[in-house]
């Protein structure tokens, strides 16, 4: 029985690498010829999850650098600024939801972006504090 078990394995596992190298063919990148000598297509498998996690995790944390870069220039109107920063919130957000930009993130997110453009908007903020103050 356990020989019978061993034959069914290595079939499938023979048509899990291939079809892991079939959905790798056309690739720009070099995943295929990094995993086409692994010996079983769970070693190919925990490869490529390892590769594409670390990746991910490098774009998402670039895409979130580039939120808190993205400032409103004075010649740019505000839809463009703000299509801006919708794509960048979507795209994190379509990389999962432990990257996805909260509703609180956001709002200071534009915030920052339109300080030095519109300081009116950001003093609406701090009517309080400016009320005491003057009296």
């Amino acid at each position: 029985m356990d020989e019978a078990r061993e034959v069914l394995f290595d079939k499938r596992d023979r048509l899990a690498k291939a079809a892991i190298l079939r959905g790798l063919h056309g690739c720009k990148n070099n995943d295929a010829s990094k995993v086409c000598g692994m010996t079983t297509a769970k070693e190919m498998w925990d490869t490529l999850v390892s590769d594409h996690t670390q990746r991910d995790f490098s774009y998402a944390m670039l895409l979130r650098s580039q939120s808190y870069q993205c400032t409103h220039r004075a010649e740019q109107s505000m839809e463009a600024y703000l299509r801006t920063m919708t794509q960048l919130r979507q795209q994190l957000r379509n990389m999962g939801p432990e990257h996805a930009v909260s509703d609180a993130d956001m709002a200071c997110l534009l915030l920052m972006g339109v300080a030095m453009t519109h300081r009116e908007l950001i003093e609406q903020f701090d009517l309080g504090t400016r009320q005491r103050s003057s009296r």
